[in-house]
């Protein structure tokens, strides 16, 4: 009491007025919202400027991705392109091999039938008629003579003979060629031949 009387009244005042404004202080500090929320829109420069730039980068994160997506697919659809083009090569080589063989079959269909039956041909005089291995043929007509190598020549199955170069083939005889290595007959007139197997005139 006595230091409330010495005090005075305009003491007491100034220090309630003081004590108020400390309190106010607190209340306000302690109901400020944060900056930029709905209760406290003003925010600084600073603030703005900061939100701009995480949105910013962030967007550029999401460019750089999509970007690199981008590349990927680019890269997978040439791949797939490469791919593609390789199939195409490989099916066209495969069908040029399909081909081949189907040509390579008929020829040895052609070969199988000459050398199952006797074909009649017609050899004009001059002519030199070379034999594959295992040919046989028989004179029917004209004049020919046999053409051996150098220690081989013609095998006359008729008679049992070896025609040798320059011997003449009897008609009617079955001439057998053992090898492919240039036998055959030459022709000093127009002839005729039934010949089984593969041959040659030139």
């Amino acid at each position: 009491m006595k230091i409330l009387r010495s005090i005075g009244k305009k003491g007491l005042v100034f220090i309630a007025v003081i004590v108020l404004g400390i309190g106010l202080s607190g209340a306000a500090q302690a109901v400020t919202p944060e900056p930029g929320s709905d209760q406290n829109p003003l925010v600084t420069q600073d603030y703005v400027d900061s939100k701009v730039n995480d949105l910013a980068n962030t967007i550029n994160g999401h460019n750089a991705k999509i970007a690199d997506l981008t590349q990927k697919n680019a890269d997978m659809a040439a791949k797939l392109a490469e791919m593609a083009q390789k199939n195409a090569d490989m099916a066209a080589k495969l069908a040029e091999m399909t081909q081949k063989n189907t040509d390579m079959a008929v020829q040895i269909q052609m070969l199988q039938q000459q050398s199952e039956k006797f074909t009649a041909i017609e050899i004009e005089a001059g002519k030199k008629v070379t034999f594959g291995a295992g040919a046989e043929f028989i004179l029917r007509g004209g004049q020919a003579k046999a053409i051996g190598n150098y220690n081989a020549g013609l095998s006359d199955i008729t008679s049992g003979k070896d025609l040798q170069t320059g011997a003449a083939v009897l008609y009617n005889h079955l001439i057998l060629v053992a090898k492919d290595d240039g036998r055959g007959i030459s022709t000093a007139s127009k002839t005729w031949i039934l010949v089984k197997g593969s041959y040659t005139i030139k």
